[in-house]
């Protein structure tokens, strides 16, 4: 199946999908057995940061969470973040807006991160969808398989850090979460350029 975009068209093969939310695309197809084809919308809102942080929420930031004109991947902004020695069990985190999804498609989420200082014997850097339902999404109903961890410092591309996912039965909502996974000592960087 070819896959060039944001979101993608699916139908599932066989049987309800587990409620742990980690489908994998191969196991869906279109209905008629064309390709899925994505849509070229991005989807969040305020994915760039460009004039404030509305829609997004950080956890366990506590040195740092806030628009930064200082480095951008597009545009002229991002959102900064620091945590100071978050310790073992404590992931520094950032959630975005409210994106109202339909059960069966597809989403991929991606960002570009520019991470500064990466702790100590951390896993590094990763984004994945967290699928809600409800009418307004207030109803968590599982988290979404994340994508590879960027591990260390520097640029991660959008090409690098990104997850594939399926919304899953009763998902009325997604949201995006960028995390940082394990390890200790200060964790900051920039995200910017989020696409779903």
């Amino acid at each position: 199946m070819g896959l060039s975009g944001r979101h993608i068209e699916t139908t599932p093969l066989a049987g309800a999908l587990p409620l742990n939310c980690t489908p994998q695309l191969d196991d869906f197809e279109r209905a008629d057995g064309a390709p899925a084809v994505l849509g070229s919308t991005n989807l969040c809102s305020n994915p760039g940061f460009e004039t404030d942080l509305t829609g997004w929420t950080q956890y366990e930031c506590d040195e740092g969470f806030a628009r930064s004109t200082s480095w951008s991947n597009e545009g002229s902004a991002s959102c900064y973040f620091k945590s100071v020695a978050p310790g073992a069990g404590i992931y520094p985190f950032l959630k975005g807006p409210m994106i109202a999804v339909t059960p069966g498609l597809g989403y991929r989420v991606s960002a570009t991160a520019n991470i500064l200082q990466a702790g100590y014997g951390a896993d590094g850097c990763w984004i994945r969808l967290e699928w809600r339902s409800g009418s307004s999404g207030e109803n968590w109903l599982c988290n979404g398989s994340g994508g590879a961890k960027q591990s260390g410092t520097g640029v991660k591309a959008d090409s690098a850090l990104y997850a594939y996912d399926i919304a899953p039965p009763g998902a009325t909502f997604c949201q995006v979460l960028f995390m940082w996974l394990g390890g200790s000592g200060t964790v900051e960087g920039y995200l910017d350029s989020v696409n779903v």
